[in-house]
């Protein structure tokens, strides 16, 4: 008797592992799909955008030169090569976004370091990079995602607005958190107001998304500092 009794419990801790590994499955595939149209809403925004933009650009250009207005007809081809370039960037990130290779702190952290640095030496700037974080986990693909393009943003913001000539990137472990701050020297701006556009809107959303917090410090006249909090335990995989 006792050996029925223990296969039937047996029957039903199998049938329960099973249940709760399907279960399990299914929250992975969730979320897989998940990424995947994710991913496909920002080839879709990004391409469509630019492809709409260079046929507008395209008709702008030619009714430019039917006038003879030469001039504002490379104003507007420039404008259009400009577009495509950014979309080519854009492209080029999802492709890095969706390789696996990538799934880890270390190649997430050398994607910031040569945008920053790239972006530095194409403007003339000085950069101090600065990474104390220890390379352990893997990290999930859309909060990767996320911290680049809020960095990304932060970096081009001073790069190409802030008329700076040093930038500072320090990445560290502070009290269980992954800690980010982008600092330039520049002309600062009222944050207040700043906050009104999408811009910095999208890195707070992008922050908390992520479970953590960005700090934006800025003064006129000084610089502007920007401030990633996340707590390391809710980026691993």
């Amino acid at each position: 008797m006792i050996y029925i009794v223990l296969g039937i419990v047996l029957i039903i801790a199998i049938c329960f592992l099973l249940y709760q590994w399907n279960k399990i499955q299914s929250k992975k595939y969730k979320k897989l799909i998940d990424i995947r149209n994710s991913i496909a809403r920002d080839l879709h925004d990004d391409v469509g955008a630019t492809l709409s933009s260079i046929s507008f650009y395209t008709d702008a250009a030619k009714q430019r030169i039917e006038q003879n207005k030469n001039d504002e007809a490379l104003t507007i081809l420039n404008e259009m090569g400009r577009s495509a370039r950014t979309s080519i960037e854009n492209m080029s990130d999802i492709v890095w976004m969706v390789n696996p290779k990538n799934d880890s702190f270390e190649f997430l952290f050398l994607k910031i370091e040569d945008y920053a640095k790239q972006m530095c030496a194409s403007n003339n700037m000085e950069i101090e990079y600065l990474n104390s974080v220890q390379y352990i986990h893997k990290i999930d693909l859309l909060k990767r995602r996320d911290i680049f393009l809020i960095c990304k943003e932060s970096i081009n913001n001073a790069v190409k607005y802030a008329k700076a000539n040093k930038l500072l990137v320090n990445m560290k472990n502070e009290k269980g958190n992954l800690n980010i701050c982008i600092k330039d020297n520049g002309m600062g701006f009222n944050v207040d107001d700043a906050l009104k556009g999408n811009g910095l809107l999208n890195l707070k959303v992008r922050a908390n998304n992520l479970g953590g917090n960005i700090q934006i410090n800025s003064m006129l006249n000084i610089g502007t500092e920007i401030i990633l909090n996340v707590p390391l335990k809710d980026l691993n995989e």
